[in-house]
């Protein structure tokens, strides 16, 4: 922060998304990390849900065009109970040229300004520590919640009773067992996105970087669904857990199916995000956790969520982040 341009004077304006900024906002994006989004990519992911507000801030100067982007992804979420809206943060960016404290300020307060109204209560992010926490603290904008630990596992097949006890197979994103399943479930996931059909389809079937699946558990003489995961295969060794939903007491069934899955498959190592609260129970199952460089960290506003409240309740795996 704090590198400007001397000459000659700019003039700044800070707004909402217009029509057509999208253009504006991929090239700044190619500007600032060096990595190419297509258009298909940010439709699917500021349009992608039949949205029909764009959650979205720019900086833009008279001759540079958009220089400055805060980006949310709106997301139907469930708080005890009730449905309410979150708003992802992302893609957060400010043109070299360009950053400064104070701009980065006034980007962040417009963006929360707003978005922190109706039924928008929590807004939230997996930022990295170094890009964004440092200054965003330092402001006072943001504040951590706890460092996302990211949990490994080497693969090992094992002649375990489930094995018989239950059937583990691959199902349709569409499969209407899916919203039976979290009708059934939600109200166990005090804080979570609401994982039904349509965000699957979204979030997963119609992503157009990656390839998921998503797999079913049952037990084998019984047919309603219990659990299911989705799963991204890497061409490496590893076997990625992006998201999972299951009955109570299913967790431990559906993590060892999902691990003879892998080595079935060729697979050495088995990773996932989840919770630290889930720390000790993964560790108890052969995992252990690294951490990412990742935070998750809520935007500091009296008129959302606080800390206590979600780092007690919010449930959330790969597949809450935007860019895996």
């Amino acid at each position: 922060m704090g590198n400007e341009l001397l000459t000659p004077p700019h003039t700044i304006t800070f707004r909402t998304y217009r029509e057509g900024d999208e253009h504006g906002i991929i090239r700044l994006r190619k500007e600032v990390t060096g990595k190419d989004m297509s258009l298909k990519e940010w439709y699917w992911k500021f349009k992608g849900q039949g949205n029909e507000k764009v959650f979205s801030i720019v900086m833009e100067e008279t001759t540079h065009g958009i220089i400055g982007h805060w980006g949310g992804i709106p997301l139907k979420m469930l708080h005890d109970g009730r449905e309410m809206t979150g708003v992802a943060g992302c893609n957060v960016m400010i043109h070299p040229k360009f950053r400064s404290f104070v701009r980065f300020k006034k980007l962040h307060n417009l963006f929360v300004q707003e978005f922190a109204k109706d039924s928008v209560t929590f807004i939230y992010g997996f930022p990295t520590e170094k890009t964004f926490m440092l200054p965003a603290e330092k402001l006072g904008l943001w504040e951590r919640i706890e460092d996302i630990n990211e949990s490994v596992k080497d693969v090992r097949f094992h002649s375990r009773p489930v094995r018989f006890l239950f059937k583990f197979l691959p199902i349709d994103f569409n499969d209407g067992r899916i919203d039976t399943l979290w009708n059934d479930v939600k109200y166990q996931f005090d804080l979570s996105i609401i994982k039904d059909a349509a965000y699957l389809n979204w979030r997963y079937e119609k992503n157009p970087r990656f390839k998921y699946e998503i797999w079913g558990l049952w037990k084998r003489w019984y047919g309603n669904l219990i659990a299911f995961v989705v799963i991204k295969r890497e061409e490496s060794e590893n076997f990625i857990i992006m998201d999972m939903v299951f009955r109570k007491g299913m967790l431990p069934v559906l993590l060892s199916k999902v691990e003879d899955l892998a080595y079935s498959m060729s697979k050495s190592s088995l990773r996932l995000f989840m919770p630290q609260r889930f720390t000790s129970f993964l560790k108890e199952r052969g995992f252990s956790s690294r951490l990412t460089g990742g935070v998750i960290a809520r935007a500091n506003d009296p008129r959302l969520l606080k800390k206590d409240e979600i780092e007690e309740k919010f449930f959330y795996t790969m597949g809450d982040t935007d860019y895996i």
